[in-house]
């Protein structure tokens, strides 16, 4: 039982590990841009638990049964198709010309209202009128480039208890109904990369119990919320990077209970001020605060995020890319830190004097030992 759960431990390490060597040495020299970056985070090399699209493309391998018995008349539904066995079944959609087209897709007379997966791609429906999947009901619901700027918490009725995972990507979606997610209690992954939010409410999510993955990269985000992402208590990864975010407000980040799994990720964004309780209550397997344009680490916040994680022996701090500038007043704490402390700090280096933590004095910070 002892080997186990040393290699489990070991495992855990070595996942850090790939994610840290991805980001610092990968993702750094990526720009951005759709061909450079690719759709998925690679937070996601980091877990294995988190099922992705490959779980559903098996789900049509399940069941050799035919989907002719429960797919609509396919010229009734043209220019979308349907396959896939019964359990699972496809609703594909691609360049639709409007969303009347889609309107007279969904009103068509279904065999079965219980969906798989529905794929929307390449078409021009910047907005769904209320209640537009009211009727058919699926556990995927996969949005690319149409052009969607708005939608409704009305379109997941009828999905309210079958949705696992929600990906609307590539489209200019400005705002979303982030407290009804609460509501979708089946909900697993929300994917929402490469579009408009600039926004995340207080209170933004509300309290989930088997939501994991939270993807809102390359949005246009200046302000996350006060307790945005409190009671999530499956999270395990939430994927910021590449945003507009400048100052990290008060409890933005504050959590209920310490949640030793989760990856976050705020890399690649503009932030100048971290304000003392942001970081309330979190000690993170990982925290990538790496690219920002941070001038020092401040014991208020991270003191305590990293006594846990030496006692504890996990967690990571990515700090790389940001000028820090080390003084007495802000950078002797980090001096006198413990070596078991600092192995918890990856990529702090004092700009004004091109020395690493695990170097840097009081003599090089110009501070005399009281």
């Amino acid at each position: 039982m002892n080997r186990c759960k040393k290699v489990s431990k070991y495992m855990e390490f070595y996942f850090i590990f790939i994610y840290i060597y991805f980001t610092l040495f990968v993702d750094s020299h990526v720009t951005f841009g759709e061909n450079d970056i690719q759709a998925e985070s690679v937070l996601n090399l980091t877990d294995n638990n988190i099922s992705h699209a490959d779980f559903y493309e098996k789900s049509l391998s399940s069941d050799s049964q035919s989907s002719s018995s429960y797919c609509p008349n396919p010229r009734q539904i043209a220019p979308c198709s349907c396959t896939g066995p019964q359990g699972f079944l496809y609703l594909i959609c691609d360049q639709l010309s409007d969303e009347d087209e889609l309107k007279r897709v969904l009103s068509t007379d279904f065999p079965v209202s219980e969906f798989g997966k529905l794929s929307l791609t390449n078409s021009n429906i910047p907005v769904w009128s209320e209640g537009l999947l009211k009727v058919v009901s699926f556990e995927y619901i996969y949005v690319y480039k149409t052009s969607l700027i708005k939608i409704f918490p009305q379109d997941f009725v009828s999905s309210k208890t079958s949705i696992k995972r929600l990906e609307i990507i590539h489209n200019d979606l400005q705002t979303f109904p982030f407290n009804y997610v609460s509501t979708l209690n089946k909900l697993e992954q929300l994917i929402l990369y490469y579009n408009a939010i600039k926004i995340i409410p207080d209170h933004a999510f509300g309290l989930h119990t088997k939501l994991k993955e939270i993807n809102l990269s390359f949005n246009m985000i200046h302000y996350v919320g006060s307790y945005a992402f409190e009671n999530l208590r499956a999270l395990k990864v939430l994927n910021l990077r590449y945003n507009k975010l400048f100052i990290l407000n008060n409890y933005a980040f504050a959590v209920e209970r310490v949640n030793p799994n989760l990856l976050l990720d705020l890399s690649n964004n503009y932030i100048i001020y971290i304000s003392e309780e942001a970081f309330r209550n979190q000690v993170p397997k990982l925290l990538n605060i790496s690219y920002n344009h941070l001038k020092s680490l401040s014991k208020s916040n991270f003191e305590n995020m990293l006594q846990t994680m030496t006692v504890e022996n996990y967690g990571m701090i990515v700090t790389k890319g940001n000028r820090f500038l080390c003084t007495c007043e802000n950078s002797a704490w980090l001096a006198i830190l413990p070596y078991m402390s600092k192995q918890h700090i990856n990529g702090f280096v004092c700009s004004d004097l091109n020395i690493n933590l695990m170097n840097v004095t009081f003599k090089d910070i110009r501070c005399t030992k009281d």
